[in-house]
């Protein structure tokens, strides 16, 4: 009886496809673990500064309906920006700035038809009651500018019998 033995042979490198494949799919690893790491701690920057700038604008909604129920008369024409002394709020300079983010409160009338209706323009001035513009603006990244903004309408209830 006789054996017939077969050699086996077996690969003992890589061939030049399997080198370049592996190559290719370390870089698109190495290259995308790369953007995470660079580009997340970015974004946690950006999501950061968005939500102080949120949190200013509810802040600064909450100071114009304090400073209203303080004194109507402080509620002025014009760009504001807000200051907290002695524990009330107050209308201080144009703007102020804080952490890097712009806070600009514009306070403008408002304007009724015959029947009581807000209008843009044609309309007799309603001495209770302003617009209110709140704009909340910062820059996380150099040439990236980023706004919030809110606009509303406060009114003097004090003379609320006089409305329309």
């Amino acid at each position: 009886m006789s054996i017939i033995r077969t050699k086996k042979t077996t690969s003992q490198g890589f061939t030049l496809i399997e080198l370049v494949i592996a190559v290719a799919l370390f870089m698109i690893i190495a290259g995308g673990l790369a953007i995470l790491a660079v580009g997340s701690p970015l974004s946690v920057h950006e999501d950061q500064k968005r939500m102080q700038a949120s949190h200013l604008l509810t802040e600064s909604f909450e100071a114009v309906k304090s400073i209203r129920s303080n004194d109507w008369a402080n509620i002025t024409n014009g760009d504001h920006g807000l200051a907290s002394g002695s524990g009330a709020w107050s209308f201080s300079g144009a703007s102020d700035t804080y952490e890097g983010i712009t806070r600009v409160i514009n306070v403008a009338n408002v304007q009724r038809d015959a029947f009581g209706d807000i209008v843009t323009s044609g309309g007799t001035n309603d001495p209770d009651s302003k617009e209110v513009t709140i704009t909340i603006s910062w820059s996380p990244f150099e040439d990236v500018d980023r706004t919030l903004e809110l606009k509303t309408y406060i009114h003097n209830y004090a003379n609320a019998s006089d409305w329309p």
